[in-house]
């Protein structure tokens, strides 16, 4: 059991831990467990665990635990566990993300905004390495992307444009994580629309954009809702063709939803108010937004 006493020391800082725990045979377990778990009331004299004042638990030997019961642990608190204890433990971080607060990811800061029931990144991912737009970003476990006219300084502002393979890390599995963060997928198609349910009809495109300066100006940028959700679309461009263009005019966006050679997007037109489902050949070079899982 020394593992155990390790483990339990080491981690109760850090983890909300979620311990299995029903006593059987001699030590059988009485009674529901909950967040007062520690209290003898719940157990029977063979198999109680005590929580003295110097917040130090103690679970009685030869104790087999199989129920589920929770306890969070605070920086004070001490698991001893005896000989002959044996139990399973799940224990995991508590995720203390709360969206619409700054994520960092790759030493960049991305602003979050909830919508609906979705929590989005505010801006385009920026991730990776920049190439030349004349050449296919490939499988070599190096996060590829490419910025408009082969500048650094543009994927700073639109972020990097991404091949629908590299962006996917060459899965093809529907909001795969990809190369988004830990905790957070790339959208799907229905992903994209149930953003869209998540607005009012009218203007949608005009609504998920922001920062008219850097827009040509046009009927999505005039509408009276314009910049009103917070998710904040800037006009990215594309690449296709090795090439990169439209920068400033139109903004397009990958999905992680194929349809063999081709994949899902959205797009937002300057001249157009809505936002508009498409498809695209997966060689062309579009911009990401991540999801939360």
């Amino acid at each position: 059991m020394t593992n155990l006493k390790f483990i339990f020391s080491y981690c109760f800082l850090l983890f909300s831990h979620f311990l299995f725990g029903q006593c059987n045979t001699n030590n059988t377990f009485l009674g529901t467990v909950n967040g007062d778990w520690h209290n003898a009331n719940n157990w029977s004299s063979n198999c109680v665990p005590t929580l003295p004042n110097a917040a130090v638990i103690t679970i009685a030997a030869n104790c087999n635990l199989v129920d589920t019961m929770t306890y969070h642990f605070s920086s004070d608190n001490t698991l001893i566990i005896n000989s002959g204890v044996r139990f399973n433990v799940l224990y995991g971080v508590s995720d203390p993300f709360v969206c619409g607060q700054p994520l960092i990811y790759g030493g960049q800061s991305y602003n979050t905004v909830l919508i609906g029931s979705q929590c989005w990144m505010a801006q385009n991912l920026n991730i990776g390495t920049m190439i030349p737009s004349s050449v296919n970003q490939a499988n070599n476990a190096v996060i590829e992307k490419y910025c408009m006219d082969d500048s650094p300084a543009e994927c700073a502002i639109y972020g990097g444009l991404y091949q629908w393979n590299e962006l996917m890390k060459y899965s093809s599995i529907q909001g795969a994580q990809g190369i988004c963060p830990d905790g957070w997928h790339l959208p799907s198609e229905n992903d994209w629309t149930t953003l869209e349910a998540a607005l009012p009809v009218m203007d949608i495109g005009s609504k998920l954009s922001g920062n008219a300066l850097v827009w040509e100006d046009g009927v999505m940028d005039q509408s009276s809702v314009f910049g009103t959700s917070g998710f904040n679309v800037l006009p990215g461009g594309l690449s296709e063709d090795g090439s990169t263009f439209s920068q400033g005019f139109n903004a397009f966006f990958w999905s992680s939803t194929a349809y063999g050679a081709n994949a899902a997007a959205f797009n937002i037109y300057f001249d157009i108010t809505d936002l508009l489902p498409a498809t695209s050949i997966k060689s062309n070079g579009y911009s990401i937004r991540c999801l939360k899982n």
